[in-house]
């Protein structure tokens, strides 16, 4: 690490800055569907993966690593708005966090391809994940059916979200207000440690 890179712990925090695509994200997932827990179902889609639910989970893209979190395959979220698949079974798989974080929101097939060099098992892991995906992923659906579904509600929930979002900014103000008035009265307890 170089002592340059202080320099973006140096500056003002931005509430709007650094949390606003926090919350996009946040209204966009909160519309997304949910499959209710059937451990049946659980397990039958582990089985699907090639393996036994019984067991500890590996991650079901690298196989090398025991998975310790479950990764959305297609991301809830896109260009700020709910993609079209949520917190269900077959857009779910468990993952290691390393490929998590790694994988972000890259198409699946993408990935595999970092992930899996050589090409045989890299055929073979697609082949898995795309039988897992027929019998598990259900119809994706539209943000603009959503809106044609639910024109008031979503309406409504658009101006609670632009709410959030303006008192965000109204807090960023006062925020900017509170560090000037903060940096004065330092100064003055400086300057009078000094004198």
């Amino acid at each position: 690490m170089k002592r340059q890179s202080i320099r973006k712990y140096l500056r003002p925090y931005s509430i709007i800055g650094q949390r606003k695509t926090t919350i996009n994200h946040t209204f966009a997932s909160a519309i997304a569907p949910a499959d209710t827990y059937n451990d049946a179902v659980v397990a039958d889609a582990i089985r699907a993966l090639g393996q036994n639910p019984e067991n500890d989970l590996a991650c079901a893209y690298c196989d090398e690593n025991e998975a310790d979190t479950w990764d959305h395959v297609v991301g809830l979220v896109k260009d700020q708005q709910f993609s079209g698949f949520g917190h269900t079974i077959g857009n779910l798989l468990p993952c290691c966090r390393q490929c998590n974080s790694r994988k972000g929101n890259k198409d699946w097939r993408v990935y595999l391809h970092v992930v899996i060099p050589d090409d045989i098992k890299r055929a073979a892991k697609i082949a898995t994940l795309e039988s897992y995906f027929a019998c598990f992923r259900g119809t994706p659906v539209s943000y603009s059916e959503i809106e044609m579904l639910c024109p008031e509600q979503i309406k409504m929930l658009r101006a609670k979200q632009d709410q959030i979002i303006d008192c965000m900014v109204e807090a960023d103000v006062i925020a900017a207000d509170i560090r000037r008035k903060l940096q004065a009265y330092l100064l003055r307890a400086s300057n009078q440690i000094e004198g």
